[in-house]
Protein backbone atom coordinates (compact mmCIF):
# COMPACT_ATOMS: atom_id res chain seq x y z
CA UNK A 1 0.00 0.00 0.00
CA UNK A 2 2.59 2.52 0.95
CA UNK A 3 4.57 2.08 -2.64
CA UNK A 4 1.21 2.95 -4.51
CA UNK A 5 0.81 5.94 -2.48
CA UNK A 6 4.56 6.17 -3.57
CA UNK A 7 3.57 5.30 -7.22
CA UNK A 8 0.38 7.82 -6.92
CA UNK A 9 2.49 10.63 -5.51
CA UNK A 10 5.02 10.91 -8.15
CA UNK A 11 2.05 10.51 -10.60
CA UNK A 12 0.64 13.84 -9.00
CA UNK A 13 3.51 15.18 -9.08
CA UNK A 14 4.03 14.47 -13.30
CA UNK A 15 0.72 15.85 -13.50
CA UNK A 16 1.45 19.36 -11.30
CA UNK A 17 4.13 20.26 -13.15
CA UNK A 18 2.48 19.61 -17.01
CA UNK A 19 -0.39 21.21 -15.76
CA UNK A 20 1.55 24.35 -14.77
CA UNK A 21 2.86 24.17 -18.37
CA UNK A 22 -0.55 23.83 -19.70
CA UNK A 23 -1.67 26.84 -17.40
CA UNK A 24 0.97 29.33 -18.35
CA UNK A 25 0.07 28.22 -22.32
CA UNK A 26 -3.17 29.24 -21.80
CA UNK A 27 -2.81 32.63 -19.74
CA UNK A 28 -2.13 35.22 -21.79
CA UNK A 29 -1.75 37.82 -18.82
CA UNK A 30 -1.02 38.45 -15.49
CA UNK A 31 -4.34 38.92 -14.94
CA UNK A 32 -5.55 35.15 -16.28
CA UNK A 33 -2.81 33.63 -14.57
CA UNK A 34 -3.42 34.61 -11.02
CA UNK A 35 -7.40 34.27 -11.74
CA UNK A 36 -6.93 30.52 -12.91
CA UNK A 37 -4.51 29.64 -10.12
CA UNK A 38 -6.97 31.23 -7.76
CA UNK A 39 -8.89 28.14 -8.67
CA UNK A 40 -6.33 25.95 -8.55
CA UNK A 41 -5.89 26.92 -5.00
CA UNK A 42 -8.83 26.37 -3.82
CA UNK A 43 -9.53 22.87 -5.45
CA UNK A 44 -5.98 22.18 -4.14
CA UNK A 45 -7.59 23.18 -0.04
CA UNK A 46 -10.81 21.23 -0.30
CA UNK A 47 -9.03 17.85 -1.17
CA UNK A 48 -6.67 18.82 2.25
CA UNK A 49 -10.45 20.03 3.70
CA UNK A 50 -11.91 16.31 2.76
CA UNK A 51 -8.88 14.14 4.37
CA UNK A 52 -9.55 16.90 7.85
CA UNK A 53 -13.37 15.64 7.93
CA UNK A 54 -12.37 13.10 10.89
CA UNK A 55 -11.24 15.72 12.71
CA UNK A 56 -12.46 19.16 12.16
CA UNK A 57 -11.44 20.12 15.78
CA UNK A 58 -7.91 21.02 13.80
CA UNK A 59 -9.20 23.12 11.59
CA UNK A 60 -10.91 25.27 13.90
CA UNK A 61 -8.14 25.66 16.99
CA UNK A 62 -5.51 25.95 14.98
CA UNK A 63 -2.45 28.03 16.64
CA UNK A 64 -2.20 31.45 15.75
CA UNK A 65 1.56 30.26 15.18
CA UNK A 66 0.69 27.91 12.55
CA UNK A 67 -2.26 30.20 10.76
CA UNK A 68 0.75 33.27 10.51
CA UNK A 69 3.00 31.09 8.97
CA UNK A 70 0.52 29.71 6.10
CA UNK A 71 -0.50 33.55 5.43
CA UNK A 72 3.52 33.76 4.70
CA UNK A 73 3.29 30.33 3.41
CA UNK A 74 0.82 31.45 1.21
CA UNK A 75 2.44 34.20 -0.29
CA UNK A 76 5.80 32.31 -1.65
CA UNK A 77 3.34 29.37 -2.77
CA UNK A 78 1.49 31.56 -5.23
CA UNK A 79 4.72 33.74 -6.34
CA UNK A 80 6.43 29.72 -6.71
CA UNK A 81 2.98 28.56 -8.48
CA UNK A 82 3.10 31.95 -11.04
CA UNK A 83 6.89 31.50 -11.81
CA UNK A 84 6.86 27.86 -12.50
CA UNK A 85 3.81 28.09 -14.87
CA UNK A 86 5.92 31.08 -16.82
CA UNK A 87 8.94 28.92 -17.19
CA UNK A 88 7.15 25.86 -18.06
CA UNK A 89 5.55 27.41 -20.89
CA UNK A 90 8.40 29.21 -21.73
CA UNK A 91 11.02 26.16 -22.04
CA UNK A 92 10.87 22.32 -21.98
CA UNK A 93 9.42 20.29 -19.20
CA UNK A 94 12.46 18.48 -18.55
CA UNK A 95 14.74 21.23 -18.21
CA UNK A 96 12.67 23.42 -16.07
CA UNK A 97 11.69 20.48 -13.96
CA UNK A 98 15.31 19.42 -13.13
CA UNK A 99 15.97 23.15 -12.48
CA UNK A 100 13.22 23.82 -10.40
CA UNK A 101 13.93 20.92 -8.85
CA UNK A 102 17.70 22.00 -7.52
CA UNK A 103 15.37 24.44 -5.44
CA UNK A 104 15.80 21.49 -2.61
CA UNK A 105 19.69 22.45 -2.02
CA UNK A 106 18.18 25.74 -0.84
CA UNK A 107 17.42 24.49 2.58
CA UNK A 108 20.04 21.60 2.53
CA UNK A 109 22.42 24.52 2.82
CA UNK A 110 19.80 26.63 5.35
CA UNK A 111 19.58 23.32 7.69
CA UNK A 112 23.28 23.34 8.19
CA UNK A 113 23.80 26.91 9.08
CA UNK A 114 20.37 26.84 11.06
CA UNK A 115 19.62 23.18 12.45
CA UNK A 116 24.11 22.47 12.29
CA UNK A 117 22.69 19.02 10.04
CA UNK A 118 26.12 18.04 8.34
CA UNK A 119 26.59 18.22 4.19
CA UNK A 120 28.92 15.50 3.35
CA UNK A 121 31.82 15.36 0.40
CA UNK A 122 29.81 13.08 -1.48
CA UNK A 123 27.15 15.86 -1.18
CA UNK A 124 29.11 18.39 -2.29
CA UNK A 125 30.55 16.71 -5.05
CA UNK A 126 26.86 16.06 -6.59
CA UNK A 127 26.51 19.74 -6.24
CA UNK A 128 29.29 20.24 -8.40
CA UNK A 129 28.54 17.70 -10.92
CA UNK A 130 24.44 19.79 -10.52
CA UNK A 131 25.83 22.84 -11.92
CA UNK A 132 27.55 21.07 -14.86
CA UNK A 133 24.64 19.43 -15.78
CA UNK A 134 22.83 22.87 -15.24
CA UNK A 135 24.77 24.43 -17.76
CA UNK A 136 25.00 21.87 -20.60
CA UNK A 137 20.87 22.81 -20.52
CA UNK A 138 20.87 26.74 -20.48
CA UNK A 139 24.20 26.99 -22.66
CA UNK A 140 23.36 28.41 -25.99
CA UNK A 141 22.95 25.95 -29.07
CA UNK A 142 23.27 28.04 -32.21
CA UNK A 143 20.29 25.58 -33.73
CA UNK A 144 18.26 26.30 -30.86
CA UNK A 145 19.40 29.59 -29.35
CA UNK A 146 18.38 30.20 -25.64
CA UNK A 147 15.40 31.85 -23.70
CA UNK A 148 16.13 34.29 -21.02
CA UNK A 149 13.01 34.35 -19.75
CA UNK A 150 12.58 31.06 -19.49
CA UNK A 151 15.75 31.03 -17.64
CA UNK A 152 15.09 33.93 -15.08
CA UNK A 153 11.78 32.45 -14.18
CA UNK A 154 12.61 29.17 -13.60
CA UNK A 155 15.13 30.31 -11.16
CA UNK A 156 12.82 32.04 -9.57
CA UNK A 157 10.74 29.17 -9.26
CA UNK A 158 13.57 27.15 -7.90
CA UNK A 159 13.82 29.78 -5.24
CA UNK A 160 10.37 29.94 -4.17
CA UNK A 161 10.51 25.78 -3.98
CA UNK A 162 13.56 26.14 -2.08
CA UNK A 163 11.70 28.88 0.26
CA UNK A 164 8.42 26.51 0.58
CA UNK A 165 10.69 23.82 1.97
CA UNK A 166 12.39 26.06 4.51
CA UNK A 167 9.22 27.05 6.00
CA UNK A 168 7.89 23.47 5.95
CA UNK A 169 11.15 22.68 8.19
CA UNK A 170 10.82 25.65 10.38
CA UNK A 171 7.09 24.80 11.29
CA UNK A 172 7.91 20.79 11.66
CA UNK A 173 10.38 22.38 14.16
CA UNK A 174 8.44 24.21 15.99
CA UNK A 175 6.12 22.97 19.05
CA UNK A 176 2.80 22.92 16.06
CA UNK A 177 4.10 20.10 13.82
CA UNK A 178 1.47 18.05 14.64
CA UNK A 179 -1.33 20.59 12.97
CA UNK A 180 0.49 20.52 9.60
CA UNK A 181 -2.45 19.15 7.74
CA UNK A 182 -4.63 22.59 8.49
CA UNK A 183 -1.99 24.50 8.04
CA UNK A 184 -1.83 22.92 4.79
CA UNK A 185 -5.33 24.15 4.01
CA UNK A 186 -5.05 27.83 5.21
CA UNK A 187 -2.07 28.03 3.29
CA UNK A 188 -4.32 26.95 -0.12
CA UNK A 189 -7.28 29.04 1.09
CA UNK A 190 -4.90 32.10 1.54
CA UNK A 191 -3.40 31.35 -1.78
CA UNK A 192 -6.48 31.49 -3.32
CA UNK A 193 -7.55 34.12 -1.67
CA UNK A 194 -4.00 36.11 -2.61
CA UNK A 195 -4.38 35.18 -6.45
CA UNK A 196 -7.74 36.23 -6.52
CA UNK A 197 -6.73 40.12 -5.61
CA UNK A 198 -3.62 39.93 -7.90
CA UNK A 199 -6.35 38.78 -10.78
CA UNK A 200 -8.02 41.92 -9.77
CA UNK A 201 -5.42 44.74 -10.28
CA UNK A 202 -5.94 47.10 -13.05
CA UNK A 203 -2.50 46.11 -15.35
CA UNK A 204 -3.49 48.65 -18.35
CA UNK A 205 -3.67 46.64 -20.94
CA UNK A 206 -6.04 44.51 -22.61
CA UNK A 207 -7.19 41.32 -21.25
CA UNK A 208 -7.32 38.18 -23.79
CA UNK A 209 -10.24 35.97 -21.97
CA UNK A 210 -9.94 32.56 -21.88
CA UNK A 211 -13.09 30.26 -22.14
CA UNK A 212 -14.79 30.04 -18.63
CA UNK A 213 -15.08 26.42 -19.14
CA UNK A 214 -11.44 25.45 -20.04
CA UNK A 215 -10.45 27.85 -17.21
CA UNK A 216 -13.08 25.96 -14.92
CA UNK A 217 -11.47 22.60 -16.10
CA UNK A 218 -7.28 23.44 -16.28
CA UNK A 219 -8.45 24.49 -12.58
CA UNK A 220 -10.26 21.24 -10.93
CA UNK A 221 -7.28 19.32 -12.59
CA UNK A 222 -4.61 21.17 -11.32
CA UNK A 223 -6.25 21.94 -8.08
CA UNK A 224 -6.44 18.30 -7.61
CA UNK A 225 -2.76 17.29 -8.54
CA UNK A 226 -1.76 20.14 -5.78
CA UNK A 227 -4.02 18.77 -3.27
CA UNK A 228 -3.35 14.97 -3.85
CA UNK A 229 0.25 15.46 -4.00
CA UNK A 230 0.27 17.70 -0.71
CA UNK A 231 -2.02 14.77 0.97
CA UNK A 232 0.07 11.77 -0.12
CA UNK A 233 3.10 13.09 0.93
CA UNK A 234 1.58 14.07 4.28
CA UNK A 235 1.00 9.96 4.26
CA UNK A 236 4.56 8.66 3.62
CA UNK A 237 6.23 10.97 5.64
CA UNK A 238 8.63 8.58 7.48
CA UNK A 239 7.21 5.62 6.21
CA UNK A 240 9.71 5.10 3.02
CA UNK A 241 14.04 4.87 3.63
CA UNK A 242 15.22 8.04 1.88
CA UNK A 243 17.03 5.27 0.14
CA UNK A 244 14.05 4.66 -1.82
CA UNK A 245 11.78 7.59 -1.51
CA UNK A 246 14.73 9.65 -2.96
CA UNK A 247 15.44 8.74 -6.32
CA UNK A 248 11.99 6.71 -7.32
CA UNK A 249 10.02 10.52 -6.04
CA UNK A 250 12.25 12.81 -7.45
CA UNK A 251 14.24 11.47 -10.31
CA UNK A 252 11.22 8.89 -11.45
CA UNK A 253 9.11 12.44 -11.65
CA UNK A 254 11.73 14.18 -13.36
CA UNK A 255 11.90 11.50 -16.15
CA UNK A 256 8.36 10.88 -16.43
CA UNK A 257 8.02 14.67 -16.60
CA UNK A 258 10.52 15.13 -19.38
CA UNK A 259 9.04 12.06 -21.19
CA UNK A 260 4.87 13.23 -21.03
CA UNK A 261 6.22 16.87 -22.30
CA UNK A 262 7.76 15.39 -25.19
CA UNK A 263 4.52 13.58 -25.95
CA UNK A 264 1.61 15.64 -24.89
CA UNK A 265 3.82 19.16 -25.83
CA UNK A 266 5.66 18.00 -28.70
CA UNK A 267 9.29 19.24 -27.05
CA UNK A 268 12.34 18.51 -28.72
CA UNK A 269 15.05 18.50 -26.39
CA UNK A 270 19.24 19.25 -28.09
CA UNK A 271 21.41 16.42 -27.39
CA UNK A 272 23.49 18.39 -25.08
CA UNK A 273 19.96 19.19 -22.91
CA UNK A 274 19.65 15.60 -22.81
CA UNK A 275 23.04 14.68 -21.14
CA UNK A 276 22.33 17.55 -19.00
CA UNK A 277 19.39 16.01 -17.89
CA UNK A 278 20.67 12.81 -17.52
CA UNK A 279 23.86 13.97 -15.40
CA UNK A 280 21.24 16.18 -13.37
CA UNK A 281 19.40 13.14 -12.42
CA UNK A 282 22.86 11.46 -11.20
CA UNK A 283 23.58 14.43 -9.22
CA UNK A 284 20.78 15.19 -7.35
CA UNK A 285 20.71 11.01 -6.18
CA UNK A 286 24.31 11.70 -5.08
CA UNK A 287 23.33 14.24 -3.06
CA UNK A 288 19.95 12.55 -1.96
CA UNK A 289 21.48 9.10 -1.01
CA UNK A 290 25.14 10.03 0.04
Amino acid sequence: MIYLLLILSMLMSVGKALSCKKIGVVSSDFKSLMSTNSGVFIVAALCVFASLIGDLNSILNISHYSLMLSLVFAGVMVFTQATQSVAMAKGSSSSTVLIYSCGFLIPVVWSSFVYSEPISIAQYIGMAILLASLYLIVSPDKKVGFSLVWFVFALLAMTGSGVTAIIQKVHQHSDFAKELRAFLMYTFVFCSAMSFLLSKIPTGKKTQSVKSSKRFTISVVSGLFVGLLNIFNLMLAGKIPAVILFPVYNIGGMILTGVAGAIIFKEKNTPKQIWGFVIGCVAIAVIGLL
